[in-house]
């Protein structure tokens, strides 16, 4: 009996050793985990939560400042156009009949006359194939007249290349004005479309043809105005009658 006591005194003193060392481990295992966590804590406490606000802030700035420079821009493009469209009507105030000069003049109707290309093709090509070319082409000239009478950068290159054999109405930006050059093909395609070929290529040679000669004879030697009507002559007139019935008897 005195050794089954002691066994079991033993046995006891073994179990709360053995106890209390197990009890510690889970202790110091926890006191770990809440140290690392309480780090944690201190260092999201101790981040800095006014950065991304200041970020954002910036970010607004730059844009404000992106968006001003690009206003700043416009503004600067729009005054240069005003500025060259007002040196461009003085130029023309200076020439005797307030319009362009007569070298000026002859570039114009040069260019004008290149557009007897039109009917000439229209000879020897089928009246599809004709359309299937002038009908983007007059597309594409309007889309461009018209955008550079809306937006500041294309008016001022197009003044800048062009503006020296541009008459008064097409300058002025305020005024949506087709060119010559958007009327010819327009003139060009409808007359193509509804008229039989024959009558199609005179109708043009005479607008290509007729126009050229009305207007250097008229430059030059028109002094008299035909039913007081502006910018027309009766010697301008004239050599558009004659030409135009010289061009529909070939």
């Amino acid at each position: 009996m005195a050794q089954n006591d002691n066994f079991l005194e033993n046995s006891s003193q073994n179990d709360e050793k053995s106890f209390s060392t197990d009890d510690e481990l889970p202790c110091d295992y926890s006191n770990s985990h809440f140290e690392l966590f309480r780090s944690q804590i201190k260092k999201v406490s101790s981040f800095d939560h006014t950065k991304p606000t200041i970020a954002i802030d910036n970010l607004k700035i730059q844009i404000t400042d992106f968006i001003k420079r690009i206003e700043d821009t416009i503004t600067h493009l729009k005054e240069d156009v005003i500025e060259l469209e007002n040196k461009l009507l003085d130029i023309q105030d200076n020439v005797p009949d307030k319009n362009i000069s007569f070298f000026q003049e002859i570039l114009r109707k040069t260019i004008h006359f290149l557009s007897l290309s039109i009917p000439i093709s229209y000879l020897f090509f089928p009246k599809e194939n004709i359309l299937m070319v002038l009908v983007p082409l007059m597309l594409a000239m309007i889309i461009f007249d018209i955008s550079t009478k809306k937006n500041a950068f294309l008016r001022a290159q197009y003044l800048r290349i062009f503006g020296f054999m541009l008459r008064k109405h097409e300058i002025r930006s305020n005024e949506l004005f087709l060119n010559g050059a958007s009327w010819v093909l327009i003139s060009s395609v409808i007359t193509i479309y509804f008229f039989p070929p024959l009558i199609a290529v005179i109708g043009l040679s005479v607008l290509f043809i007729s126009d050229v000669i009305a207007a250097i004879f008229g430059r030059r030697y028109g002094k008299r105005r035909f039913l007081n009507l502006k910018n027309k002559s009766i010697v301008g007139t004239t050599a558009f009658a004659v030409s135009a019935f010289l061009i529909a008897s070939i």
